[in-house]
């Protein structure tokens, strides 16, 4: 699965919608007027016979440490650290349990690997939704 997939199948997970846009590395979302979001964008839009407002936000858990926490939160997924240098996290989906295993390798950035799990772990979660 590549990293947008993850990234698309993780926002629907969490009820945004993705536009199939990508900016600056980030998935660029529809805002529905009530989630609080960062980096919120406001678009004219014509749709032919009137123009409205059109509002976006870029959501990028891949990078983003505060995304990926509030990822982690919404679908209460568990993160633990075994081993020297492996992130393990779970979820509870409808059938069973999902588990994602990230060796980082000596050196590597424990950061990006455990957003990189979580990130792995909400798109397994929002695809066992559809």
């Amino acid at each position: 699965m590549t990293e947008i997939q993850m990234l698309e199948l993780a926002a629907k997970a969490i009820g945004y919608k993705p536009t199939g846009e990508m900016w600056m590395g980030g998935l660029v979302c529809a805002w529905d007027g009530k989630t609080q979001v960062r980096n919120l964008k406001q678009h004219m839009v014509d749709d032919g016979d009137k123009i409205r407002i059109s509002h976006t936000f870029v959501w990028n858990p891949r990078n983003d440490d505060g995304d990926s926490r509030r990822l982690q939160n919404h679908l209460r997924i568990g993160v633990e650290y075994e081993k020297l240098h492996t992130v393990v996290v779970w979820c509870q989906v409808v059938d069973g349990w999902i588990t994602e295993h990230c060796e980082d390798g000596m050196g590597a950035d424990i950061d990006d690997k455990t957003r990189l799990a979580v990130l792995r772990a909400a798109a397994e979660f929002g695809k066992a939704m559809h």
